[in-house]
């Protein structure tokens, strides 16, 4: 077995204010088989995972049927990002925050998450946040008011 990746985890109390302004973002929740599709489109490219994997995880209803919730954001009614939740009694964790590479560092994934994340505390009262970060998306977190909790090692057989 060789180390493919360490990622940190990464949690916070509040979600700070924006330090920019973010683009507009209509928020779909996965609920159809468009918005499966989408997600696992998106998820798929992002995280370079097989379109074949993805389709049958995330394009199934099956997969939307317990406590993880998908949403997809669109600009000009094009799906360019996602992000999924899971709630607990206290904390909101945050999966699948992806983006098309054509539409990265525009902002839209971050004001998917932070529409979510609204909508979620607006339901549950629920602030404390976490997630698992990729290189990428540590800087942005980061700004948001997450910090570092834990390091996750990923393994692949050789």
């Amino acid at each position: 077995m060789s180390e493919l990746t360490e990622a940190p985890g990464m949690i916070t109390e509040r979600i700070n204010p924006a330090t920019r302004a973010l683009p507009a973002v209509e928020v779909k929740p996965v609920a159809d088989a468009v918005t499966r599709s989408a997600f696992a489109h998106i998820t798929s490219i992002s995280f370079d995972v097989p379109w074949s994997v993805c389709r049958e995880v995330y394009g199934a209803e099956r997969a939307w049927n317990g406590s993880f919730r998908g949403f997809v954001g669109y600009a000009s009614g094009v799906a360019v990002s996602t992000t999924a939740v899971v709630i607990t009694k206290d904390l909101v964790g945050i999966y699948s925050v992806g983006t098309l590479p054509g539409q990265r560092r525009r902002g839209y994934a971050e004001s998917l998450m932070r529409q979510v994340l609204q909508k979620i505390r607006n339901e549950t009262g629920i602030e404390r946040t976490g997630l698992q970060s990729t290189r990428s998306g540590h800087h942005l977190y980061s700004q948001m008011g997450f910090r570092v909790a834990t390091n996750y090692t990923v393994y692949i057989t050789d």
